[in-house]
């Protein structure tokens, strides 16, 4: 394993710059862009943002060291695993490093097939338990082993491979056709790869996550974790919801079970809080501290905040 680098200069990308030049693509129309790259060492110039996407990436062959979010984790060959919302990463110390790589957006699931796939044995635990889990264990051992991510050996890789030659194939087609066949058989990978995870590390089929359950654990801690660190953007459930892979209706219901507030509370809860703080710390004007609250509107900032502590922003901070 390489020692921690310095990130390097970070480049933000949002999902339609990557459809840029690929119209004649099923990317005209479904929320996914098919990557085959060749990883240099060059790559570590270079920091990358996925701001509104998620990547999945399977390493086809050789070694590395994939930073994500400043983690450095060690990949090779038949390594499957994905990265959410808003996450940096950089490559280094490449040896021949090859992968496949699909960036999607949210966009691309309707609630039904969320909800389906939320059931469906492993991919929870895949796509927002493991990758929650990394960052744990990485400050836990204070270097970054990798968590139990995807590793599939030769033979489990071939019909990994196989899938992927297909939906390459009529995804680069762009006909209407392969545009249709392109997300069946996206979702038909997400459930193949579920499936495996869930048969490797021994999860037991289950119906929908319950009070208690792991994965609804993991989902609502991987949604507070988000919303902690981005409260004071303009942050929509439905862009909440996307990044743990559940639809609004499903998320809003299996937060508020577990958190005793429902997601748009906990936003408002963490902003008057941000608020209380900049008000007895800084000199900051009042609509200054609504705006680095997440608060855009200074009326609706004083309304909220008077709800939450019967207050003005301007009285607490007079101490009356």
């Amino acid at each position: 394993m390489d020692k921690p680098h310095l990130q390097p200069p970070t480049k933000l990308h949002q999902f339609h710059s990557l459809t840029a030049g690929r119209q004649e693509t099923a990317a005209a129309s479904v929320p996914l862009v098919f990557y085959q790259e060749a990883i240099g060492t060059g790559n570590e110039a270079q920091a990358n943002c996925h701001q509104d996407f998620f990547s999945l990436y399977f390493v086809r062959q050789g070694r590395g060291t994939h930073y994500i979010d400043g983690i450095p984790y060690g990949v090779s060959r038949g390594d499957v695993y994905a990265m959410g919302l808003g996450m940096t990463h950089w490559f280094a110390g490449c040896e021949n490093l090859q992968t496949d790589t699909l960036h999607f957006a949210p966009e691309i699931f309707d609630p039904a097939t969320l909800n389906a796939l939320a059931e469906t044995p492993g991919f929870q635990s895949l796509f927002v338990e493991e990758p929650l889990r990394r960052g744990k264990e990485h400050k836990e051992r204070e270097h970054g082993e990798p968590g139990r991510w995807l590793h599939l050996t030769p033979d489990a890789y071939a019909p990994v491979a196989e899938m992927l030659r297909e939906l390459q194939q009529e995804w680069a087609a762009g006909t209407p056709d392969g545009t249709l066949l392109t997300r069946g058989l996206f979702v038909r990978l997400l459930v193949h790869l579920a499936r495996r995870y869930s048969e490797t590390i021994g999860i037991a089929p289950r119906s929908t996550p319950r009070e208690g359950d792991p994965a609804t654990e993991a989902t609502v801690a991987a949604a507070v974790r988000l919303l902690d660190e981005r409260f004071a953007e303009p942050l929509r459930v439905e862009q909440v919801a996307a990044a743990v892979f559940l639809s609004p209706d499903r998320f809003t219901e299996v937060f508020a079970r577990t958190m005793g507030r429902t997601p748009r509370d906990y936003i408002r809860h963490l902003r008057v809080e941000c608020a209380k703080s900049l008000l007895k710390a800084t000199a900051f004007s009042i609509s200054e501290i609504g705006m680095q609250a997440g608060f855009n509107d200074p009326a609706y900032f004083t309304r909220v905040f008077r709800a939450a502590t019967g207050k003005s922003p301007r009285e607490y901070r007079r101490g009356e």
